[in-house]
């Protein structure tokens, strides 16, 4: 009892030291911290309890060998490609936490499309009289002069259009919703860059960005 106190009240740092073994090897249950870098503090702590779960449950397992629960660690990354016998109750809860997790980031990836299919499709279909819609297509070094823009790219470092930030959303190329954002600004930024305040293509840059964030507002 004494001994699981003082395991309860020990610091993560000196868990993380423990060693364990596994497949007749020494492990350290800092490989696994490690893991963990780059997630949230959240989930770090989520993970902290964990550790201190399967720690006090191997100290309660005495005659279990060095390590006792503790070495069911070890399968965490193996389990992601097949089941392990001697994954604990701690271990399984936090692989269904990770699944759990894995499922939510695809859904909310999935959502992210749809609003960004929904759109741009929307901006798409913006008319201007006499105009179309001049956002639609890419100008490129090979065709701004035919645009009658020679100088353009005198004046923007990075083209982008609505037909190209449309086959990159069909394509699944935005790692986020913020990137396809970034893109829809960059039109806009573009447009009111390259033509002066009071132009027509600066007026409907404008009206362009309006109808995005009123988009935006209803997704």
């Amino acid at each position: 009892m004494e001994a699981m106190e003082a395991m309860e009240a020990a610091p993560v740092e000196q868990l993380l030291a423990l060693p364990f073994s596994f497949g007749g090897k020494e492990y350290k249950l800092k490989d696994y911290w490690d893991n963990a870098r780059g997630r949230s503090n959240e989930k770090r702590q989520k993970f902290t309890v964990f550790l201190k779960k399967a720690h006090r449950k191997a100290v309660a397992r005495a005659g279990d060998g060095p390590g006792g629960a503790l070495r069911s660690l070890l399968p965490l990354k193996r389990a992601r490609d097949q089941p392990d016998p001697s994954t604990s109750g701690e271990t399984a809860g936090w692989r269904n936490f990770q699944l759990k997790e894995s499922v939510h980031v695809k859904r909310k990836r999935a959502s992210d499309y749809e609003r960004m299919e929904h759109i741009s499709s929307e901006l798409s279909k913006v008319q201007w009289r006499g105009w179309g819609n001049p956002f639609r297509e890419l100008i490129t070094p090979e065709n701004c002069e035919a645009f009658g823009v020679p100088d353009y790219f005198k004046i923007v470092e990075k083209s982008v259009s609505l037909d190209v930030i449309s086959r990159r959303v069909r394509e699944h190329r935005y790692a986020s919703f913020s990137h396809f954002e970034a893109d829809v600004r960059l039109v806009v930024s573009n447009a009111k860059l390259f033509n002066r305040e009071g132009e027509k293509v600066h007026q409907f840059a404008t009206e362009l960005e309006a109808r995005f964030d009123a988009l935006l507002q209803e997704a």
